[in-house]
């Protein structure tokens, strides 16, 4: 006859205890996993809409017209397809926005306006700009004894940043008499970046200067 096998009662209790209570550890355990990763999942997600949040929505479109004003075509200003002609356009734009002296202080307050739209805080060109004004150039001073109309001759690219520009100015006494000419050479260095609200309606394309040495030329 074969020997029956004989077990202890108490180590089968603490058996059946152990596999009992193992099975809640289990489960626990298992759990506490998928609450680690849900975790990591949601503040993923979090943190990408958070970034996606912060971007830019305002993207300026370009618009092409054709003589009789109709529009022919539609597009983003990006720096590949702003027409070299435009960017000129642009900047003999601001020199007569920036240089001018007009009698409407209305006026000069938008040609100032606009002038630093083209100006991005803590560069160079507006360290410039403002050190300009505070030697003196005051155009709401000057506007009480004269204007000063500008005449832009000439906008030379010299590379796809760098541009030469020179302009005439004439000024003129409260009667409108020519009191005095001067011309002047600047050379200037450009960028292009997105733009915000405060800044699509004068500066749509998003030209903005990162440095500007102007000088006077001739007699």
């Amino acid at each position: 006859m074969e020997n029956a096998k004989i077990e202890n009662p108490y180590l089968t209790a603490r058996r059946e205890w152990n596999e009992r209570y193992g099975e809640f550890v289990k489960a626990a355990t298992l759990w506490m996993i998928i609450a680690l990763c849900s975790l990591a999942i949601t503040s993923v997600a979090v943190f990408g809409l958070v970034y996606i949040g912060s971007q830019s929505k305002l993207v300026p479109y370009v618009m092409k017209e054709d003589e009789a004003g109709r529009i022919t075509s539609v597009g983003f200003p990006d720096q590949k397809m702003i027409d070299e002609r435009v960017v000129r356009a642009n900047l003999s734009e601001w020199v007569v926005w920036h240089r001018s002296v007009v009698a409407d202080s209305n006026v000069q307050r938008l040609y100032a306006e606009k002038a630093y739209a083209f100006l991005l805080q803590g560069s160079p060109a507006k360290a410039s700009l403002d050190q300009w004004y505070l030697d003196g150039h005051d155009p709401f001073v000057r506007m009480q004894t004269g204007m000063v109309n500008v005449q832009v001759q000439s906008v030379l690219g010299l590379s796809d940043k760098t541009y030469q520009i020179e302009w005439t100015e004439t000024s003129v006494s409260k009667n409108g008499q020519p009191v005095g000419q001067a011309k002047y050479r600047a050379l200037v260095t450009i960028e292009t970046r997105e733009v915000d609200s405060a800044t699509i309606l004068k500066n749509p394309l998003g030209i903005f200067f990162q440095t500007i040495s102007i000088q006077q030329i001739g007699g």
